[in-house]
């Protein structure tokens, strides 16, 4: 198992690979255990680090669909559930909130789970704060983003193509930069829709739609026992 100054020379690596907006297809170069094949992704392109998230993705090969003003509603019926019908394979992801819930209690019945989520928000003090929960080893890989993290969403593309398929227990981290928080402007797609079968707490009290809430990048994938 590699010691924890082998897994920040791996993510300073994972890190410098997709700023460049590339991911090495080479597992054993970087010392990990072999991921994930990662072969759909989702993304909300209201949120130019949606679109970023997707770029670097489809680059490496992942089909990648843009949501219809963040409602997953078409894609899980003309996509997601055909393919799983046949056979549950991994999905990424960078949506708000529900899309992500949806696809997660979706994906409960057909024996696979959420094995990464990063939450990505505002903090008190101005950054923005990265809440990682998922594998040990991934996590690891995330503690070398600190100094490379203007590019952000390309990071989490990169993390998202090297989540593990060794379904260790999962973990809690969190890093801060530097960015503003992700924001839909008044021009971009469908900035008046809301995704219908997740209402905040502050919207049942009255309030508007959190379009420029939290976002979220994940990954749900089978169990690895389900694999083998």
């Amino acid at each position: 198992m590699p010691n924890r100054r082998e897994f920040l020379q791996t993510g300073a690596a994972v890190s410098a690979i997709a700023a460049n907006g590339m991911i090495s297809g080479s597992v054993h170069a970087l010392g990990v255990v072999p991921p994930i094949a990662l072969k759909r992704a989702i993304y909300d392109d209201r949120y130019a680090e949606g679109r970023r998230f997707a770029a670097i993705l489809g680059a490496q090969g992942v089909t990648t669909r843009a949501l219809d003003g963040g409602d997953i509603t078409r894609f899980w019926y003309e996509d997601l559930e055909p393919l799983w019908r046949r056979e549950p394979r991994a999905l990424a992801g960078f949506t708000q909130f529900g899309p992500m819930f949806v696809v997660e209690q979706l994906a409960a019945g057909r024996g696979m789970h959420l094995v990464l989520r990063i939450e990505h928000a505002r903090a008190n003090d101005g950054t923005l704060a990265h809440r990682f929960m998922g594998p040990r080893e991934t996590l690891a890989l995330a503690a070398g983003f600190e100094s490379l993290h203007s590019d952000w969403p390309a990071l989490m593309a990169a993390l998202a193509c090297r989540v593990g398929t060794d379904d260790s227990p999962q973990r809690s981290a969190e890093l801060a930069t530097l960015e503003s928080a992700p924001s839909l402007g008044p021009s971009a797609p469908g900035a008046a829709a809301f995704v219908h079968y997740y209402r905040p707490l502050a919207e049942q009290q009255g309030y508007g739609a959190a379009l420029d809430g939290p976002l979220y990048s994940w990954v749900v994938a089978p169990r690895a026992s389900s694999t083998r």
